[in-house]
């Protein structure tokens, strides 16, 4: 849009991650808070004092993209096992069970995906830069 592309090269901060919309809340240098996806965002400093592993732009939409292929956003619990097993294949079927127990599903009973990218970045999100 040209909204948007009025918005290239704009710095700010991530504020939170809206599992509704599956976009970036961004806090903009004049204090503005525009939602934007994933794809529209680039790094450029860390959360100072997060642990490695909290430092990685987590790629949340690879991730919704393919559990949501369909458009769906809630995912029956087979096809959820299915991506849970191609990308962690070691996980035993306990383990398995365990897992799927534990994500937010809704009152069908199918897991709510962008509930469950919300819960996994919250911890991530300290206080990145972003262009």
């Amino acid at each position: 849009s040209v909204a948007g592309m009025r918005m290239n090269g704009s710095e700010g901060v991530v504020d939170r991650w809206d599992s509704e919309t599956c976009r970036w809340v961004v806090r903009l240098a004049d204090g503005e808070c525009k939602s934007i996806r994933n794809e529209n965002l680039a790094m450029l400093q860390p959360a100072s004092g997060g642990r490695p592993a909290e430092t990685g732009s987590p790629d949340t939409a690879a991730l919704y993209n393919i559990l949501c292929e369909d458009g769906d956003t809630a995912v029956v619990e087979p096809a959820f096992l299915q991506v849970v097993k191609r990308f962690l294949p070691k996980m035993d079927e306990t383990q398995l069970r365990r897992l799927l127990l534990l994500q937010p599903k809704n009152p069908e009973g199918r897991v709510d995906v962008p509930e469950l990218l919300s819960q996994l970045v919250a911890p991530l999100l300290g206080d990145h830069t972003l262009r």
